[in-house]
């Protein structure tokens, strides 16, 4: 298994910058105090990231189907 923060990068594209910007600052302020890169801390940023996206996904899988909606005839 990829490491939190590999697995956070490999994600990253699908983030809007100002998700990404606190996610490192957060794992950067964590790892600066003494933090390791495998802690629980950085597999809750991880969490973050994934339900992010997910919930990002859900809501473009949801406007598909309004403007498909649409289209068809009752």
């Amino acid at each position: 298994m990829n490491k939190p923060i590999q697995e956070i990068a490999k994600i990253a594209h699908k983030l809007p910058i100002e998700a990404i910007q606190d996610i490192n600052q957060r794992i950067g302020d964590w790892i600066a105090s003494g933090g390791k890169e495998d802690d629980s801390y950085i597999h809750q940023q991880l969490r973050y990231a994934k339900r992010f996206v997910k919930g990002e996904e859900t809501r473009q899988a949801l406007l598909s189907m309004r403007r498909f909606d649409c289209y068809s005839t009752k």
